[in-house]
C-alpha cells in the first residue's frame, strides 16, 4: 500500500515539468518499473500511469526504456484487466515518441496486443491503440510488423466511425503507415478501401481531420 501511495503521489507531482525532472534524477523510475513488474492489481495500474506522466519528458522517456519499463507495460497490455490495459497503452503511446522505444515495443511483442485492443477495446482504448500504432509506425522498421498483423483493415474501419477522435487517431496512424519507401503501406491502405472515407473527411471533416487526409 505504501509503495502504491508513493507512486500515485509521484504521478501527481510529475504533472509539473520541473518536478518530472527532479523525480527522475532522484532515482524514482527504477522502483516504479519494479512496482509495475512485481506489484499486485492497482499497484500495476498506478505504476503504469506514473510512467506515462514521467515519460512526457524526453530524457525520462529514454530512461524508462533503459530501466526496462517497456516489457512489463506490454505484459500489462496483454494480460491486464480493462483499466490496466488502458493505463498500459497510454504509457506505451508516450514512450513511442522515442524511436528506440518504438523498436523495443515491437521487440517485446507489443504490436499484437495493440492490434487486439484496437479490435476489441472500448472506444477510448481503440483511440489510444490507434495513436500508439501511429507513433510506432514513425519508425519505418515497424511497418511490416504492423501491416502483417492486419492493423490496416481495423484502422480503416475506425476511420469510418462516428466518433471524431477515433477518426483522427485512425487517420494519423494510416498517414504514418503510408509513409514508407516501398509504398506497401499505401497500396494496402488503398486496397482496404480507405480512399473514399478520406475523401469524405476532406470534404466534410473538421480542420484537424482534413490535415491527415491531405498528408496520406
Amino acid at each position: 500500500m505504501q509503495k502504491c501511495a508513493a507512486a500515485d503521489a509521484l504521478k501527481v507531482l510529475a504533472s509539473s515539468d520541473e518536478n518530472r525532472s527532479a523525480i527522475a534524477k532522484q532515482g524514482a523510475v527504477g522502483p516504479i518499473v519494479e512496482l509495475l513488474r512485481s506489484g499486485k492489481g492497482d499497484q500495476k495500474q498506478v505504476a503504469a500511469e506514473a510512467l506515462r506522466v514521467l515519460a512526457s519528458d524526453d530524457e525520462n522517456r529514454i530512461q524508462v526504456g533503459k530501466e526496462g519499463g517497456i516489457g512489463p507495460l506490454v505484459t500489462l497490455l496483454r494480460d491486464g484487466n480493462s483499466t490496466q490495459k488502458h493505463a498500459a497503452v497510454d504509457a506505451l503511446r508516450v514512450l513511442a515518441y522515442n524511436n528506440e522505444n518504438c523498436v523495443a515495443i515491437k521487440t517485446e511483442g507489443g504490436v499484437g496486443p495493440l492490434i487486439e485492443l484496437l479490435q476489441t477495446g472500448n472506444d477510448d482504448q481503440k483511440i489510444a491503440a490507434a495513436r500508439t500504432l501511429g507513433n510506432l509506425a514513425c519508425e519505418n522498421s515497424n511497418h511490416i510488423a504492423i501491416e502483417d498483423n492486419k492493423a490496416i483493415s481495423l484502422l480503416v474501419e475506425l476511420l469510418r466511425a462516428v466518433n471524431d477522435e477515433q477518426k483522427h487517431a485512425a487517420a494519423f496512424a494510416l498517414k504514418t503507415l503510408a509513409n514508407d519507401d516501398a509504398n506497401t503501406g499505401s497500396a494496402a491502405i488503398a486496397h482496404e478501401g480507405a480512399i473514399f472515407p478520406f475523401v469524405k473527411l476532406l470534404r466534410f471533416g473538421k480542420d484537424n481531420l482534413e490535415y491527415y487526409c491531405r498528408g496520406t
